[in-house]
């Protein structure tokens, strides 16, 4: 199975972001990842030239206000080849998973995999061929995580958690403000 990954980056971009940008590449490439794409929101020069020495595909945003997460992943996931039929979704300024709590995610068979900790869920998100179709046709409510719940809804698709303890996260993340901002309730 080949993996790929969307990497979405928002707001506004600080040197320590783009430090863990190039971290987050490297973990995805050492979990197997083949191909990742980073869409720039942020029109970030410096972020460009820093994901382009990674063999990285680099996506600037081409909407003129800031667009929505689901219309930012659309972005990147067309850039993947349809070989890859899981693609990971990961956003700048969320806690990172290690390569074991990426591997625990790709262990899961579902079409929509989300880490858990402590009962709440979060990202990276791991979404299947089928559900990256959806997306496209999607004109619901919630963005990202509303698509996700009407393909669970209407067509059966199956969507699951991987615990992912506190102790996977990278330890500078651990317990900030940065951890408790990226904790969605997605199931």
């Amino acid at each position: 199975m080949r993996y790929g990954a969307v990497i979405i980056a928002r707001g506004r971009i600080r040197k320590d972001r783009i430090l863990q940008a190039e971290s987050l590449i490297k973990r995805l490439r050492r979990s197997g990842v083949s191909e990742i794409v980073l869409v720039d929101d942020c029109h970030l020069p410096i972020l460009k030239k820093t994901v382009e020495q990674t063999d990285t595909i680099y996506v600037p945003s081409t909407s003129g206000m800031k667009a929505g997460l689901k219309e930012l992943v659309i972005a990147g996931s067309l850039r993947i080849s349809v070989q890859c039929s899981r693609v990971f979704v990961c956003i700048l300024g969320q806690p990172a998973c290690t390569e074991e709590a990426l591997h625990k995610l790709s262990s899961r068979k579902a079409d929509v995999v989300c880490p858990k900790n402590g009962g709440k869920g979060g990202y990276p998100l791991l979404l299947g061929r089928s559900v990256l179709d959806w997306l496209m046709i999607y004109n619901g409510k919630r963005g990202l995580h509303g698509a996700c719940r009407a393909l669970v809804q209407a067509c059966g698709a199956t969507m699951d958690t991987a615990e992912c303890s506190d102790t996977l996260y990278p330890k500078v993340y651990r317990g900030s403000q940065l951890h408790h901002k990226a904790v969605i309730n997605w199931i």
